[in-house]
């Protein structure tokens, strides 16, 4: 349920995409895979893919906070989504490994059990 501020609060709402860095969160789990020649998009690849680097993620939470002009709700993603397989495609071609095994979407389920379908 929404709560109401009182309108001398400048408030900021900051939606975020997919976190990436390589030392943490999603792109820190598939950099060992495709390490191992086993990176793959997670089911068919055809999932929507909104991210943003760490980097960035705290300069806009820094911006927000120092920045009166940042008010209501911001969006915090690289400008244009990729679908899940051509960003493991350009993971792959970084790493110089192959982007060829799909993780069935049941593996995706078992292992991450409701957290699977956010």
């Amino acid at each position: 349920m929404a709560q109401k501020v009182d309108s001398s609060v400048r408030l900021v709402l900051l939606r975020t995409g997919i976190v990436l860095d390589k030392d943490g969160g999603a792109l820190a789990t598939m950099i060992p895979l495709f390490m191992l020649f086993a990176g793959g998009p997670i089911g068919t690849g055809k999932q929507w893919f909104s991210w943003i680097h760490r980097d960035d993620l705290v300069n806009l939470i820094i911006e927000a906070i120092a920045n009166p002009a940042y008010q209501g709700v911001i969006n915090g993603t690289a400008p244009n989504p990729v679908q899940l397989a051509e960003m493991c495609n350009t993971l792959g071609n970084i790493m110089g490994r192959p982007s060829w095994l799909p993780v069935p979407a049941f593996a995706v389920k078992t292992i991450l059990g409701e957290g699977a379908s956010v």
